[in-house]
């Protein structure tokens, strides 16, 4: 913004805890509803997708630990 001539300074809004668990949650309902138009009534698809998902993660955690592969972050 600098680069620009611009001197534009947003302050957030002090938000206490619970305004913000609140915000987060409006928005996680805003986006599976983004979700659910987006795909449609497919939810046996998703979850199938999401137990894939989850199988994959576990298979490749295990195997993993038998080579004793470090974990990368």
């Amino acid at each position: 913004m600098l680069r620009l001539g611009c001197d534009i300074h947003i302050e957030k809004p002090s938000m206490d805890v619970a305004d913000r668990v609140a915000d987060l949650r409006n928005r996680v309902a805003w986006l599976k509803n983004v979700e659910f138009c987006l795909l449609g009534d497919q939810t046996d698809r998703i979850t199938k997708i999401k137990t894939e998902r989850y199988d994959m993660e576990t298979f490749n955690s295990s195997l993993r630990k038998q080579l004793k592969i470090p974990v990368e972050k």
